[in-house]
């Protein structure tokens, strides 16, 4: 009745879910349950190891928009029960031009042994060998046994195959699973995420991990979701246990990128502002006549509140740079990866036509070029485009030390400096993504504010600290106020 009631929940705040180590041979216990979602699953034999079984529940919200056109149930040794994959297309009659993608589930083997590394590697190959690259977009989620951030053969092999598939993880940093060993509790970073969006598309979309810890019947439910309090897990099978998974919820969001992240402000200085060669003159006039009806004395004690003073001139001398020398400066100054990149944003909005494609790409015959038509998908019609940026990126990203893939953070500063990752949402304690820039404010302070409550100064090695840092100088204090 736990795993039922876990499940349901599950399924109340997530739109797809892909369970792994289910403890069962077949679904015929939730088969009246769940109503409204479809079921795939592999499973093994009943005198099989009872830990194996993986399935994909799929909600109503998204069979309203999409069918599961087929899917890959592992049949072989080592993948049998640990390896189901599902694709989704867009209903059957539908008009709406929507992508494909495929969601594959995996259990891999766990421990370390040569026995179990060479099983997992095993699956890894089925999973990236056997399973086709036919959708827009693919998705690799469950329990991988393989340690975040540990290099091993495991870990070499897995990012091997995720750079022939052209996939990428989708990073957080919690802990996922939790055990007793002996009197304390061990955790690991083993429930993991992994997507083929590329640098460019994430632009427009944005996939992230979160690990959900205040979720029901799982071992959260002990420390009230603080992982860090956690200090006993009675065993499944006890009186007081009530957790039905050692694992916690890890969810992968797919969030639109909004144009200018969450900021309020408006103005931004432009590059080419900066630059300019009569930049440095304005900027000294708009400077000196803020100064000019203030004594050299006020000057001197009030040079603190200079900083918004600094502030405002470098936007007037912007903005007088601006609407002097760049009329048309802001339109003609894109460079052809600038002009490619926001062609490639054009094509995948909603709606757009052939003529927007054609104005976004200002008349450039080499970005034109690399544009189909005759695709049923935005998607598919802008490939040789996307790829064009992503090799760009890729130039451009220069070599990296192993350690987890690149970030799309990573490689999208080194190739587009003006371009940021932006935070779109914040997720609640309950899972609920919140957009609204002031409840994500108070989210913020209040966790910031807990976490610095817990330091205690250490007043006795300041004494320490001022003779190494600032011994022998001589430290200028400003003046009170008036």
């Amino acid at each position: 009745m736990k795993t039922l009631n876990y499940l349901e929940y599950l399924m109340k705040i997530f739109d797809i879910a892909c369970i792994t180590e289910a403890r069962t041979h077949n679904l015929d216990e939730i088969r009246h349950s769940l109503k409204g979602c479809e079921r795939i699953g592999s499973f093994v034999a009943k005198d099989c190891t009872a830990e194996a079984g993986v399935f994909i529940l799929v909600g109503p919200k998204v069979l309203l928009h999409y069918d599961i056109v087929s899917s890959y149930v592992s049949e072989t040794a080592e993948g049998k029960g640990r390896i189901v994959s599902i694709v989704l297309g867009p209903k059957t009659g539908s008009r709406e031009a929507r992508s494909t993608c495929r969601i594959t589930c995996a259990y891999l083997k766990s421990g370390d042994s040569a026995q179990a590394v060479n099983s997992k590697i095993t699956q890894m190959e089925e999973i990236f060998h056997k399973i086709p690259r036919d959708t827009d977009f693919e998705f690799l989620g469950g329990d991988l046994n393989i340690k975040y951030g540990k290099k091993s053969k495991a870990s070499d092999k897995l990012e091997e195959f995720l750079q022939n598939r052209q996939m990428s993880e989708a990073v957080q940093e919690q802990h996922t699973f939790y055990r007793m060993h002996g009197a304390e509790v061990t955790s690991s970073h083993i429930d993991r995420w992994f997507s083929n969006i590329t640098p460019i598309q994430e632009l427009l979309v944005e996939a992230s991990a979160t690990a959900v810890t205040k979720v029901p019947y799982t071992v959260a439910s002990y420390c009230k979701g603080q992982l860090d309090q956690l200090r006993y897990i009675p065993s499944r099978n006890s009186d007081f246990a009530t957790h039905v998974t050692d694992h916690i919820p890890v969810a992968l969001s797919l969030q639109k990128v909004m144009g200018n992240g969450n900021a309020t402000k408006s103005k931004t200085i432009p590059d080419w502002t900066l630059n300019h060669p009569k930049f440095g003159d304005h900027f000294d006039n708009f400077w000196k006549s803020g100064m000019e009806h203030e004594t050299e004395q006020k000057r001197e004690d009030f040079a603190f509140k200079r900083l918004a003073n600094l502030q405002k001139a470098l936007f007037q001398t912007s903005n007088h740079i601006d609407k002097t020398y760049g009329k048309d400066k802001r339109k003609n100054n894109l460079s052809s990866w600038e002009v490619a990149l926001h062609t490639y944003k054009k094509m995948l909005q909603p709606n757009s036509t052939q003529a927007d494609i054609k104005a976004a790409a200002k008349g450039d015959t080499s970005v034109l070029s690399l544009i189909d038509t005759h695709h049923s998908s935005a998607i598919a019609n802008g490939r040789r485009l996307r790829e064009h940026l992503d090799n760009y990126i890729t130039q451009q990203k220069g070599g990296s030390s192993y350690s987890r893939t690149p970030s799309r953070v990573e490689k999208l500063s080194k190739a587009f400096p003006k371009h940021r990752s932006k935070i779109n949402f914040l997720r609640s304690d309950e899972g609920e993504e919140i957009t609204d820039p002031d409840v994500m404010a108070e989210m913020t302070k209040n966790f910031w504010g807990k976490l610095f409550l817990k330091q205690k100064l250490k007043y006795k090695v300041m004494g320490r600290v001022l003779r190494r840092n600032y011994g022998a100088r001589e430290l200028a204090i400003p003046p009170p106020r008036s």
